[in-house]
């Protein structure tokens, strides 16, 4: 995960692309100086957090069958959207798959 003046950055571990791949086996860490970026690594950041706490409980312990359940009852519809679309303009499949599926509206 990405550092912030308020936040150590995490390591990130980088899966090979082909089997000869010179990526193979490193870890990258970024350090983000806009303040845009911060509020946005912020914002994600405590979200993992929130997610990594609430399935470190045994299961019989959780109040929702789903991750995405408890995301769902615990933060605001707005908090949701925010972190969807924070989820999808920086590409983070991680996030993404743990947010409740979008209410689809037809006229």
């Amino acid at each position: 995960m990405c550092g912030t003046d308020h936040l150590a950055a995490k390591p990130i571990g980088l899966k090979a692309w082909g089997k000869f791949s010179s990526l193979s086996g490193l870890t990258i860490r970024y350090f983000l100086r806009e303040k845009s970026l911060q509020d946005d690594a912020a914002k994600l950041r405590k979200y993992v957090e929130m997610c990594d706490a609430y399935m470190l409980k045994p299961r019989d312990e959780r109040e929702y069958p789903t991750i995405a359940k408890y995301v769902e009852k615990t933060l605001s519809s707005k908090e949701i959207e925010q972190l969807r679309e924070l989820a999808e303009r920086y590409s983070i499949a991680r996030i993404s798959k743990t947010l409740p599926k979008q209410e689809v509206v037809v006229d």
